[in-house]
């Protein structure tokens, strides 16, 4: 996609069909660049985000019994960010 502004005055037009981002980079860019991004999937995250992530889930799963805390099911929780992001 592309952004043209002029004045204040901005358009957005789609790219061809056809376009590619990546087939400027030789196919070794490119496989390295997916490895990379695999591999940054399998790394954990900072401690303190980990830690502060288990907190949550576990302040979550104590409150739900003693309804402090109301859970969605997840078709409801996509309904949700669907109707938020439309």
């Amino acid at each position: 996609m592309k952004c043209y502004g002029w004045a204040g005055i901005f358009s957005i037009r789609p790219d061809p069909p056809d376009f590619d981002p990546l087939e400027p980079l030789i196919r070794i860019e490119r496989a390295r660049l997916a490895e990379a991004l695999l591999e940054s999937l399998q790394q954990e995250g900072p401690a303190d985000i980990e830690a502060a992530r288990e907190n949550e889930i576990e302040a979550l799963v104590a409150a739900h019994p003693h309804g402090e805390k109301e859970l969605m099911d997840c078709e409801s929780v996509l309904a949700e960010l669907r109707r938020r992001t439309l």
